[in-house]
């Protein structure tokens, strides 16, 4: 039953471990991108700028609440663990 248990934890570890990896190769892929293609594009280094920062600002706006919703029900469980 432990075995079980520990594969599970495993897999779930490395799903979150490689989810976590694509989200920062994502997040850091695109101003990498974006620089070499500015002259193609015919952009400014402005405009550059707010095409790389536009993604990062909405991720914060929807990661705050997303983690919000998952850490309270974290800490409610983990609360009455304890109590018993």
């Amino acid at each position: 039953m432990g075995e079980v248990r520990e594969s599970k934890g495993n897999g779930y570890l490395a799903f979150l471990a490689s989810t976590h990896f694509a989200i920062h190769v994502y997040t850091m892929l695109l101003p990498v991108l974006l620089l070499p293609l500015q002259d193609e594009l015919g952009v400014s280094l402005v405009q550059i700028s707010l095409l790389a920062s536009v993604p990062r600002l909405l991720n914060v706006f929807v990661y705050i609440p997303v983690g919000l919703a998952v850490l309270v029900p974290c800490i409610a469980i983990l609360v009455l663990m304890i109590r018993h």
